[in-house]
């Protein structure tokens, strides 16, 4: 039985200017209204969700920082971090052994960058920071820029990374982030539907790029955008319309309020 929705926010729930219709709003405030829970599902940091998400969905449980972070409107419920150890090393290795690497630092309340003046790093809101003051309290991910960088180097940056961590690339591999080994979008929906009473099996799940692959092919049912990149349309048997047709509302609507969802795959 459908209990769970997992709505992940970049090219999935967002349109390309980073809004949510007022009928889409009105539509997943019936789906919670019917028994379900609405799960907000993103890479992006919280402060970084604050910034376009609105008021009328910071009530929901909110999953950050690709599965690091998970919410309950403003209360932090579970999260995972690298260490302060293996996180300062890997920042100090990116600054030190390659400099071409444009890159961020997601601290929770926070993304900093140790250099200035570059569209990459206003691009992502990132505050600048001395590496020689640098104390980071809690580390979520480090997030790599790819445009212009070499296989080559990206090979030796990979060889660079703990194994207590991992890196996953995407946006057509224009980025990479660093994160914890066992932190997913998939994971962290594991952990808060278990705490709600219910597993993977009543979870339906939107998405549209590569960090959303796992939670797709694992849920019970993963629903690709219109506009997904190919291996998520691949792996997907539910296909909706694309983020600037508001997808996301159109399978609801369509579906779950409608109740012609037959709980098949």
């Amino acid at each position: 039985m459908l209990k769970i929705i997992s709505i992940d926010l970049d090219g999935t729930l967002l349109k390309d200017n980073k809004t949510v219709s007022p009928e889409t709003l009105t539509v997943l405030e019936r789906v919670e209204e019917s028994g379900k829970y609405v799960v907000i599902n993103t890479g992006r940091p919280r402060h970084r969700a604050e910034e376009v998400l609105p008021e009328e969905l910071k009530r929901y449980y909110w999953i950050c920082s690709n599965g690091g972070d998970i919410f309950h409107g403003e209360k932090e419920i579970k999260k995972t971090v690298i260490s302060k150890q293996e996180g300062y090393g890997l920042i100090e290795t990116l600054i030190e052994g390659f400099k071409e690497i444009k890159f961020g630092v997601d601290l929770g309340t926070t993304s900093v960058t140790f250099k200035k003046d570059d569209i990459f790093y206003s691009q992502f809101n990132l505050k600048f920071q001395e590496f020689a003051t640098f104390e980071p309290t809690e580390i979520f991910s480090i997030f790599l820029s790819l445009e212009g960088v070499s296989k080559e180097v990206y090979r030796e940056i990979e060889k660079k990374i703990p194994s207590s961590c991992r890196v996953m690339k995407t946006d057509l591999d224009l980025f990479a982030t660093i994160l914890p080994k066992d932190v997913s979008k998939f994971e962290a929906i594991k952990h808060l539907s278990e705490s709600l009473g219910h597993s993977v099996e009543n979870v339906l799940a939107f998405g549209d790029d590569i960090n959303d692959l796992e939670i797709l092919e694992r849920v019970k049912w993963g629903v690709a955008m219109g506009n997904a990149v190919p291996k998520i349309k691949s792996v997907c048997k539910i296909h909706t319309k694309s983020n600037e047709e508001e997808g996301v509302r159109h399978y609801l609507e369509n579906h779950i309020l409608n109740e012609t969802f037959n709980g098949r795959r």
